[in-house]
């Protein structure tokens, strides 16, 4: 997968887009529509009438997408969207579901966002990077290209998280199948869940701390199969080396230890059946770049 762990990640730079199932995908996608909205909300707030926006492991294309239809529908904005991952199976996902949606302000290129040499200085009146700075390899990078392809004056916008039971869910369930303590999954969703973690990172690359908020919502999944097909994206690779060590039955197994978590903690609705993970929290970091385009 690439970036946002899947629904957490956009851009998971050590698992195979092709190898996710699409439906898998897709739902978890959807759980961090909330952040899309709010981040696309910000950056309009910001940007100047005629603006070019670099979206940074994006995935399958958000919040590209919800900015790209934000913007062309006010009248007084004309926004062009970068639409950029690590993966270029993820990149062709980005494409074709932009492409469905009849959006023509977004274009896409394949690329790391510790690594933005294809673009030069100031090219960007704002960059996006949502659920992406933990999994890239040079964080410092990161942020410094960040900067350095900002307009004087530019805006850049995070998101990380730092609270996610969701992952607690997938992990508790992998110890039960294994019986022993295990170590974190290879998708960490949680490496800048620290305070300040961004924060230094953004200083260090001469970029000002603008606003700071973290959101709070549930990861609404559907079914408790859902749910556990969910958790898959996280904790199929240890499945996968269970199996191969002997334990035919970890999958199944670990779909049952799923179960049982979500109903000692009550998050399955009695009437309905659906699964509700309640306590996800990811920060909105918006960080500014001193000067003014005068300065280009």
């Amino acid at each position: 997968m690439a970036a946002s762990v899947a629904f957490l990640l956009l851009s998971l730079q050590s698992v195979a887009a092709e190898q996710i199932d699409p439906k898998i995908y897709g739902k978890m996608l959807k759980v961090n529509t909330p952040m899309f909205d709010r981040m696309a909300h910000a950056v309009l707030e910001k940007l100047p009438s005629d603006s070019r926006v670099l979206d940074l492991g994006s995935g399958p294309g958000e919040p590209t997408l919800t900015l790209a239809k934000k913007g062309s529908q006010l009248a007084h904005y004309r926004i062009h969207v970068t639409c950029t991952d690590f993966q270029q199976a993820m990149v062709d996902k980005a494409i074709a579901r932009i492409k469905d949606e009849g959006v023509d302000n977004v274009d896409f290129a394949q690329t790391s966002a510790d690594d933005l040499s294809k673009w030069g200085d100031g090219a960007f009146d704002a960059v996006m990077a949502n659920f992406v700075l933990m999994f890239v390899p040079n964080k410092e990078k990161a942020l410094q290209e960040i900067a350095r392809v900002l307009k004087p004056g530019g805006y850049a916008y995070t998101a990380v998280w730092k609270e996610l039971p969701f992952y607690k869910l997938a992990h508790d369930a992998i110890e039960e199948v294994a019986g022993k303590d295990m170590p974190e999954f290879a998708i960490q969703p949680l490496k800048l869940k620290e305070d300040n973690a961004v924060e230094d990172l953004a200083t260090a690359a001469g970029l000002e701390i603008v606003s700071s908020e973290v959101l709070d919502y549930p990861f609404n999944l559907g079914s408790v199969k859902d749910t556990a097909d969910g958790t898959t994206i996280l904790a199929g690779g240890m499945l996968k080396e269970l199996e191969q060590a002997g334990d035919s039955e970890a999958t199944k197994k670990f779909y049952s230890a799923v179960e049982d978590i979500i109903q000692k903690n009550g998050w399955q609705n009695e009437l309905s059946g659906e699964v509700s993970v309640p306590g996800a929290k990811p920060q909105l970091l918006i960080l500014h770049k001193r000067g003014s385009k005068s300065e280009l």
